[in-house]
């Protein structure tokens, strides 16, 4: 990948706005944009030295926005499909999405961790039991949980809202 980075950059130029064009990519970050804002009001509203949920602003902006997103970004394939789509198709296009925001969301929370709020590294290492560890062991257990946590929310919310969003067959008699 490298070689062709240097090799041919506009081709790697293009492969990368063809990404960009792709429905999970885009519905995939635009849910990390949850993250950026949830983060962003936390800073705001002086909820910044924990995750506890004290707030029920903050959990409908890390539960409900990624779900209705989610919901969104299914229902644009669905468009695209001339508005048929298969449970099977809806579920791996939610999957799709939920891996992309799996992906790049660990990397917004340890860029927060790093240059926004490095004292709530502390709370992080309580809250998973880490005393004594290093900072970057911290950071990076709590990126594995991102990753984990966003996979299997993404893949519970992807099977609800493809049973919705599903088209249904009639049986011919």
């Amino acid at each position: 990948m490298f070689l062709v980075l240097v090799v041919r950059p506009y081709s790697c130029y293009h492969f990368f706005m063809e990404l960009l064009k792709k429905n999970y990519v885009k519905y995939g970050l635009i849910t990390c944009l949850a993250i950026i804002f949830c983060l962003a009001t936390m800073e705001l509203t002086g909820q910044n030295s924990s995750f506890d949920n004290k707030s029920p602003f903050q959990f409908i902006l890390m539960f409900i926005y990624p779900a209705v997103i989610l919901y969104i970004g299914i229902l644009a394939e669905k468009r695209l499909l001339k508005n048929k789509i298969a449970y099977k198709k809806a579920l791996y296009e939610g999957i799709k999405i939920s891996l992309v925001y799996a992906l790049v969301s660990p990397f917004i929370i340890m860029l927060y961790y790093i240059f926004v709020n490095h004292g709530i590294i502390e709370y992080v290492r309580q809250a998973y039991n880490l005393n004594g560890q290093p900072d970057i062991i911290v950071v990076g257990a709590d990126m594995i949980a991102q990753f984990f946590s966003a996979i299997v929310f993404g893949s519970f919310y992807a099977a609800l809202i493809a049973l919705l969003l599903r088209t249904r067959t009639t049986k011919k008699k």
